[in-house]
């Protein structure tokens, strides 16, 4: 007689669990919270050891959770991840640090700025390339949707992602004369490194999101018959429309680009010296340094 009750509150508790559990998950996209809070600065302010191991397993942990590098969600989660993280430093007071703190503390402010800085251009390299790749928020969506296990109406869903295939179909036809015209310069011009990167990245996003499409529709197949027999033919056109978008990027062994020769250079500027980076770069090198000196003071003391 004893066990009906516990066997009761156990259901009972499973199914609130379950419930809780759901409530947590967003077809929003994912969410990160920062350490903060005075428990947080007061524990760490002269040991950054578990801060520090904290810091890159969350950012790569957060990262994971996006199902695309190109969408807009990631970019401006991770700008606001990194913001986070310098208001928990902000929060900690420098002056009560002992020196191995304050150290610490420097050096992992001199990390986040750099980690910050080198997201920024990468951000600003996949934003440009988002606006080659269609639909990338409509495709990331049906994973969110099925992360918080919505519901979906089959007959509904089949003919959106009959008219999604169709619209990547008629992007595609678009972006090829875009390609073609980039090549063909390239042929007569020489290569292009900076079309060929972005070309590169379309077509690695162009496959990612073409994975996320299978991975979504494997999750369904089999185990809900009536959505599988509805949105089996629409999602293997959906993959199928995104795997050749993907292939308009494939540069065509056929037709290399004109190899462009450069003339060699006598005395100094002959000789193997790297690159010029220009003054904005060269001031963020040295402030990654620790270097107190302006590019212009250091070159009038040499």
């Amino acid at each position: 007689m004893n066990a009906h009750p516990s066997c009761l509150l156990s259901v009972t508790l499973t199914l609130l669990g379950t419930t809780l559990l759901q409530a947590q998950v967003s077809t929003d996209g994912p969410r990160y919270t920062p350490p903060g809070g005075h428990e947080i600065v007061t524990a760490h302010t002269n040991d950054f050891r578990d801060l520090l191991d904290r810091y890159p397993r969350d950012r790569e942990t957060f990262q994971r959770e996006f199902p695309s590098r190109l969408e807009e969600k990631r970019l401006a989660g991770l700008e606001k991840f990194f913001e986070a993280w310098h208001r928990v430093l902000l929060e900690m007071d420098f002056d009560k640090m002992n020196r191995s703190g304050q150290v610490d503390y420097i050096l992992f402010r001199l990390r986040l700025e750099r980690d910050q800085e080198q997201f920024a251009r990468e951000a600003a390299h996949l934003r440009t390339i988002a606006a080659l790749l269609p639909s990338v928020g409509e495709i990331t969506a049906l994973e969110y949707r099925r992360r918080s296990q919505d519901k979906y109406d089959p007959q509904k869903l089949a003919p959106k992602l009959e008219k999604l295939a169709r619209s990547i179909d008629e992007k595609r036809r678009e972006v090829e004369e875009i390609v073609a015209g980039s090549r063909k310069r390239q042929r007569e011009e020489g290569r292009d490194e900076m079309a060929e990167k972005n070309f590169k990245t379309a077509e690695d996003a162009s496959r990612e999101l073409q994975r996320v499409v299978e991975n979504w529709f494997n999750y369904y197949r089999g185990y809900n018959p009536l959505l599988t027999w509805w949105i089996t033919a629409p999602s293997k056109k959906l993959s199928t429309s995104l795997g050749a978008y993907a292939d308009v990027f494939k540069p065509d062994p056929k037709h290399k680009p004109k190899p462009i020769q450069k003339p060699k250079k006598e005395g100094f500027n002959g000789e193997n010296h790297a690159s010029p980076v220009g003054e904005e770069q060269l001031a963020t090198l040295l402030r990654q340094e620790m270097i107190p000196y302006p590019a212009a003071e250091l070159i009038r003391l040499g």
